[in-house]
């Protein structure tokens, strides 16, 4: 489940033993732990499936937690967005929490990230990708439907053409290398490389400061 499956990854790039999962039975689609990498301790978010305002709160919390220490924030992410229903207040509380927080954020494009999603955890200091990421402010269904309509008229299977057309749109104009020429995403590495990427990035930033108001946050 999308559960197991952040975990197998957290585990996978941290530094051996040193998971510590944070709140695992609320919001699921959100995972949260503190860790380390490459000895360096770190707030891990791994977001797996569709968002609802718990996941949105749920991750939040922890950004606001990490960045009252000053505890580097690795955010992974495979979304097709939110769910139907989820509130906007939610989505846009998420989002100003990434933006605001001062404390060092690495982001890392695993799979799926569509929509307003994409955006909010793309308010990071370093942005990497996987090769098969999908990263649009659309659904390849949508860009599909708005930008190459016009491909679709005349076809004598739609449901076919459109299902093609879609898997094109997410390989060229939302794929990672698309995304990386687009400024969106800083470099492209290979899911073998993802630890080292992560090494380097969070020695890169180790020396972050950003003096603010007294008010950090905004609400």
């Amino acid at each position: 489940d999308e559960k197991t499956a952040s975990e197998e990854l957290a585990k996978a790039v941290c530094d051996a033993e040193s998971v510590i999962e944070l709140k695992a039975d609320y919001a699921k689609h959100v995972y949260t732990a503190l860790a380390s990498i490459g000895g360096s301790t770190v707030g891990v978010v791994s977001v797996k499936g569709k968002l609802c305002d718990g996941c949105s709160a749920k991750a939040a919390s922890f950004v606001r937690f990490c960045d009252s220490f000053n505890l580097p924030v690795v955010t992974f992410v495979d979304t097709d967005g939110y769910k139907e229903g989820t509130t906007p207040a939610a989505a846009a509380n998420l989002a100003s929490v990434y933006a605001e927080a001062t404390c060092a954020k690495v982001t890392v494009y695993t799979g799926a990230a569509i929509g307003a999603s994409a955006m909010a955890f793309g308010a990071s200091d370093v942005r990497l990708a996987w090769p098969t990421a999908v990263i649009s402010a659309l659904a390849p269904a949508t860009a599909v439907e708005f930008f190459w309509h016009d491909r679709l008229k005349g076809a004598e299977d739609t449901a076919g053409t459109r299902a093609a057309l879609e898997e094109e749109y997410a390989d060229t104009e939302a794929s990672a290398f698309s995304a990386a020429t687009a400024g969106m995403v800083d470099d492209v590495v290979a899911p073998d490389e993802t630890r080292a990427s992560l090494i380097m990035a969070l020695d890169a930033l180790a020396s972050k400061r950003v003096q603010r108001l007294a008010k950090k946050h905004s609400c």
